[in-house]
């Protein structure tokens, strides 16, 4: 298990979520290693997405305490959360711009200077291997896989200190999913600037250079006085089906199951046919109702909690 010495990036402690009386997760314990590779795997329904959408406040937790490097996530502001935790949801949309314009959208929310933007532009796109035709695309011009890579590139190209994946693969072809988590492994040895964030006052291995050069770029603060402290690398959360692509892929797995805390084991230590068959053969799990007094009502709950409607599958990449 975890090492009392690996310092932690995210800990979750008796977190539950509900939502229309229905007990999404429960009581979940988790301590994600800071800088750490973790592939989080599970049947449909049992909170995969949620517990991603938690940790960077896209939803609050019903119950529970979520911490970002020690601190209590409910009380760091949430522009400057998300400028250290960036989540790639499901469903993406490259917000009706051309490929270069939605990488690049970002970094000008964050007032980059157009020197800043161009040298990170020409380092993701050359790493993810786009070329100029899909850069100069309109979101309309491109199928689902093509704008699901833009949308990895957006985020990459941020550079957080935290990386939340939602499968991230699913409609990429085989080698465009190995070139991604290959890419990601790399991420180990690209320092960040930790962060310390202010409180709001009304509020209680080494990389193979031959194949990847992931040269660290200059720090920026986000808008908000933080102070710079020592570089980590990148702690990357991924969920994802694809048994096959992650058994040799990251640190550690984390199994979510209905009902039950979900539980982090080294990659090394994980049964893969097991768990490939425990996924094959609960696909049916349902969620547990429960009443609403059983579990804590949240003052307010994000409009973004409701996910929208799945996207359809496109095996293409034209």
């Amino acid at each position: 298990m975890i090492s009392d010495r690996e310092p932690i990036a995210l800990e979750l402690r008796q977190v539950s979520y509900q939502m229309r009386q229905q007990a999404i997760l429960r009581d979940v314990d988790l301590s994600i290693p800071a800088g750490s590779q973790t592939a989080i795997v599970g049947c449909m329904g049992v909170g995969k997405s949620t517990l991603l959408r938690l940790l960077n406040r896209l939803i609050e937790p019903t119950n529970g305490k979520i911490y970002y490097q020690g601190q209590d996530l409910a009380k760091i502001a949430v522009s400057d959360l998300r400028g250290q935790i960036m989540l790639l949801p499901q469903q993406t949309s490259l917000l009706g711009m051309s490929g270069r314009d939605a990488i690049a959208y970002p970094l000008r929310l964050r007032d980059f200077s157009k020197e800043a933007i161009a040298q990170r532009l020409e380092k993701w796109t050359d790493l993810l291997q786009i070329e100029s035709k899909l850069l100069q695309s309109h979101e309309v011009q491109l199928s689902t896989g093509q704008k699901q890579w833009l949308a990895i590139a957006r985020a990459l190209v941020t550079e957080p200190a935290v990386l939340l994946l939602d499968e991230p693969t699913t409609h990429l072809d085989l080698g465009r999913a190995e070139l991604l988590l290959d890419i990601l492994s790399h991420l180990r040895a690209e320092p960040h600037d930790r962060v310390n964030f202010p409180i709001q006052p009304n509020q209680p291995s080494q990389p193979d250079n031959s194949m990847l050069e992931l040269a660290n770029t200059a720090n920026h603060a986000i808008d908000s006085g933080e102070q710079l402290r020592s570089p980590k690398p990148t702690t990357v959360i991924m969920v994802t089906q694809q048994i096959d692509l992650i058994s040799n892929w990251g640190d550690f797995v984390v199994q979510i199951e209905a009902g039950r805390s979900p539980n982090l084991q080294r990659r090394e230590q994980v049964n893969w046919p097991d768990l490939q068959n425990s996924l094959r053969f609960n696909q049916n799990t349902q969620f547990e109702t429960v009443q609403p007094e059983q579990i804590k009502p949240i003052d307010a709950i994000d409009p973004g909690q409701n996910s929208p409607p799945a996207a359809e599958l496109d095996q293409d990449w034209d």
